[in-house]
């Protein structure tokens, strides 16, 4: 065991040295551009040797280790104090070079006396074992964090899948909702103007009941030329009044047709939310959009006009939707 006389001069040794920080010590603003940072890294070294044998029980070791490592740090220090008390004096840079020699050199051998100690040291204080158990407990905590984590992750991505499922069906609805009032407010805007139609419809017919009226009361003409003239005037106004009933009926039939198409799509979209969302599956929802779309793009007979196409001839949209559709609701992709 090292006397205490051994370990109060080895600690005297190390607090002198450290008394300045490195950088504090190889840099003066007096010296100008002169300094020693080519010792700094060995400097860096033997200042952790120094710091280490300050925190670290050195009274365990025995005398002649201790005396050997004193014997290596005394020449280093009075080294140190020679960079402390270096001036601009004689030929500078030879000084400062022979400085550094020396310093490197004897660092070394600090370091070889005192670097094989330091492990045994830190043991020995507990440094070690209370280390590796911090380390041990790091890895047990990281492990408990890691596993939190996994567990947070997958909650967190249960709660995101909910949020964007939700999010697409609110987005859903939003569509719908908003399709179906453009239909109703197109389906309203027609349904006026077939009312003005209508009236416009009911004037020309009332006109031309009128105009007959007055025609078939009127006192017919003396002399074959007078008849011809009178009676081809008479069927050409008629004529003319009777056409532009009929023209003025068909447009109002055209609007009233296409009122109730809109209106029929308005109700088919607001009916699909519905249906999609009792569908069972991936597989259901395609045959109702399939459904729905046929509702709103199918040509469906309203009475309104004329020779009007069947319900089962889709349009081209139907079609394409039916070809695009059939590998999801096969299931295969294929």
């Amino acid at each position: 065991m090292a006397q205490s006389e051994q370990v109060e001069q080895l600690h005297q040794i190390c607090q002198d040295c450290t008394s300045k920080p490195v950088t504090e010590l190889i840099t003066n603003p007096g010296w100008g551009t002169i300094n020693f940072e080519a010792a700094r890294p060995k400097l860096e070294l033997a200042f952790q040797l120094f710091n280490d044998l300050l925190q670290l029980p050195v009274e365990i070791l025995p005398d002649n280790v201790i005396t050997n490592i004193i014997s290596s740090a005394e020449p280093l220090s009075r080294y140190i104090n020679d960079i402390k008390g270096f001036t601009l004096q004689g030929d500078v840079e030879e000084n400062r070079d022979d400085i550094v020699d020396n310093l490197n050199n004897q660092i070394d051998a600090f370091y070889t006396e005192a670097q094989h100690w330091i492990p045994y040291l830190a043991y020995q204080q507990g440094d070690v074992q209370r280390r590796l158990d911090e380390l041990s407990g790091a890895v047990d905590e990281s492990d408990k964090i890691l596993t939190n984590a996994k567990k947070e992750a997958e909650t967190k991505k249960s709660e995101i899948d909910n949020v964007v499922t939700a999010a697409k069906e609110a987005s859903a609805s939003v569509g719908v909702a908003h399709f179906s009032s453009d239909f109703m407010a197109e389906a309203e805007k027609l349904e006026k103007s077939a009312e003005s139609w209508l009236l416009v419809t009911g004037g020309f017919t009332l006109v031309t009941l009128i105009v007959a009226y007055v025609f078939l009361h009127m006192d017919e003409p003396s002399g074959l030329y007078s008849v011809i003239y009178h009676s081809t005037t008479k069927l050409i106004i008629l004529g003319t009044l009777i056409a532009a009933t009929v023209w003025c009926g068909k447009i109002y039939r055209a609007l009233r047709h296409q009122v109730t198409t809109n209106k029929h799509r308005a109700n088919a979209i607001r009916t699909f939310q519905a249906f999609s969302k009792a569908a069972s599956d991936d597989a259901a929802r395609d045959a109702v959009l399939m459904e729905t779309t046929k509702a709103i793009f199918g040509l469906s007979p309203s009475g309104y006009l004329d020779q009007e196409t069947a319900g089962s001839e889709q349009t081209r949209i139907i079609e394409l939707l039916g070809r695009t559709s059939k590998p999801h609701l096969s299931g295969t992709g294929e």
